[in-house]
């Protein structure tokens, strides 16, 4: 049985840390990642299946 793995909320913000240090857009899949760029300004670029599907 395959089991993946939640980032922690400290995960999420180091990896948005280090995305913003080299001002990079951030790929991503997860809604959460949308709510932090709409305060930060950061890039994102959303990867894989469409957003809800």
């Amino acid at each position: 049985m395959s089991r993946h793995r939640i980032p922690t909320a400290p995960a999420r913000a180091s990896a948005w840390a280090t995305v913003a240090m080299r001002r990079s857009a951030a790929l991503h899949r997860d809604r959460d990642f949308e709510c932090i760029a709409a305060v930060t300004g950061q890039a994102l670029q959303w990867y894989g299946p469409d957003a809800g599907k």
